[in-house]
């Protein structure tokens, strides 16, 4: 099911039918993890994920929205070891440009 939902949720084209079977696959798939994990409670991603058929309708194709890229981007530089001295990185980048 899990499959399935990604596989209408992901097109480069959405409709009324996309949003609908997206809706059915994600809502079979965890409620099929529910009833082989009783003990399993739902995370708020997988809570936002029932919400995702609506952002279809409204703001078309998900490939055209999403920010996972950007976040991933965002991670990494969220990473980089400034010191807490970001106006001498900045300067050091400036340099070399």
């Amino acid at each position: 099911y899990l499959a399935l939902a990604i596989r209408w949720g992901s097109s480069n084209r959405t409709s009324t039918t996309h949003a609908r079977k997206y809706s059915r696959y994600m809502y079979s798939y965890l409620k099929l993890l529910l009833d082989l994990y009783p003990d399993t409670v739902l995370t708020p991603n997988q809570h936002g994920a029932l919400h995702i058929a609506d952002l279809l309708l409204r703001f078309g194709p998900v490939p055209g929205w999403w920010m996972f890229p950007y976040e991933r981007l965002i991670g990494k530089l969220q990473k980089i070891k400034t010191n807490s001295k970001i106006g001498s990185l900045i300067l050091i980048i400036y340099k070399f440009n």
